[in-house]
């Protein structure tokens, strides 16, 4: 699964993958479905039926339901978080300063936000799947502990310098704080009110910075 390379939509995963026509539209009728209905209230029976093709069909390329969800959230999972050594690097200005980390750390909020909105469904499966899947979890910890090395490496050596004499943070905090207003603003938006218009810009600024303060407090 070339999860190495960052993607920006599932779309260019199903083009990396080489996936077979047949289970591409199984794959993109259960994406639809598990979003809108959830994991657990759709069937195998449904999905074929979403997908134009037999069950027979959509077992000879998932096993089960569970392989054909993970096989949603897999790349999802492992690229929800930035590519710190390559895109995360390559997007630093060639100076950091107090003056400009504000800016650089809402460019990378908005970056994320919009690999989330980008990838909607699979995001607001992931975010159900999370409350009550385990396995799910914990690949999601082992994720976010394996990202957390990187992040001390790549990231926060930069922001460090800058941290103030008041601030709590460290790097796992930093990177907690981040993962947690990006999910639940995108929470917001796209499923408790996504008839509003949201000002993702501004309100993006305003996370920004908050963590900026945060961080030089």
């Amino acid at each position: 699964m070339p999860t190495n390379e960052l993607f920006s939509h599932l779309d260019k995963w199903y083009s990396l993958t080489e996936m077979p026509a047949g289970k591409r539209k199984i794959f993109s009728a259960a994406l639809t479905l598990f979003s809108e209905k959830s994991f657990s209230k759709v069937g195998t029976k449904e999905i074929a039926q979403q997908a134009g093709v037999s069950q027979s069909t959509l077992f000879k390329h998932f096993h089960t339901k569970e392989e054909l969800l993970q096989q949603i959230l897999d790349p999802l999972i492992a690229n929800i978080l930035p590519d710190y050594e390559k895109n995360f690097a390559a997007s630093l200005p060639e100076k950091m300063t107090k003056e400009n980390l504000e800016s650089f750390i809402y460019a990378a909020l908005e970056e994320r936000f919009t690999f989330l909105l980008n990838n909607q469904e699979a995001v607001k499966i992931l975010l159900v799947e999370l409350s009550t899947n385990d396995h799910i979890k914990q690949q999601m910890l082992a994720e976010f502990n394996k990202q957390k090395k990187h992040f001390m490496l790549q990231v926060w050596q930069i922001f460090a310098p800058f941290k103030g004499p008041h601030s709590q943070l460290n790097a796992a905090s930093f990177m907690r704080f981040i993962l947690s207003q990006l999910l639940g603003y995108f929470y917001l938006t796209v499923q408790l009110c996504p008839e509003h218009k949201f000002n993702y810009e501004k309100d993006l600024r305003e996370i920004a910075k908050e963590l900026y303060q945060i961080i030089t407090a």
